[in-house]
């Protein structure tokens, strides 16, 4: 299975289902994406003013980013369908610079967590 991920999505191989031979997931930062007729900045969407803060500005930052993506769609499209006929598929995959820095920074603020809880997690092991 080959699963496509946005930017931020980090935990999906954990949602799937445990059966699966082989979960791998793409992730793709922000890409010119046209679907059903809609822009991937969510014109033409309804709006909720309880999620501007959140929802909202996600939406003005991709209206601000479309069309002119750091990422090439085409180039991930063949990156994903090289990894889904890879021997050994990675389990998550990067594309783009983007989302490379934005995983690069999850991993740095993870390990600094872990690095300050490290004592607390040691301590509770059987003596």
């Amino acid at each position: 299975m080959c699963v496509v991920e946005g930017r931020h999505g980090f935990d999906v191989a954990a949602e799937l289902s445990a059966d699966r031979a082989q979960e791998h997931a793409g992730r793709v930062g922000f890409q010119a994406v046209v679907a059903a007729g809609l822009d991937a900045d969510g014109s033409g969407l309804d709006t909720i003013d309880d999620y501007a803060p959140t929802v909202g500005a996600m939406r003005a930052a991709a209206a601000s980013l479309n069309h002119a993506q750091p990422s090439d769609p085409v180039k991930a499209a063949r990156a994903i369908v090289e990894m889904a006929a890879a021997p050994e598929p990675p389990l998550r995959l990067p594309l783009g610079a983007d989302t490379l820095q934005a995983f690069d920074a999850k991993l740095d603020t993870f390990r600094k967590e872990m690095d300050a809880w490290r004592h607390v997690a040691l301590a509770t092991d059987h003596d």
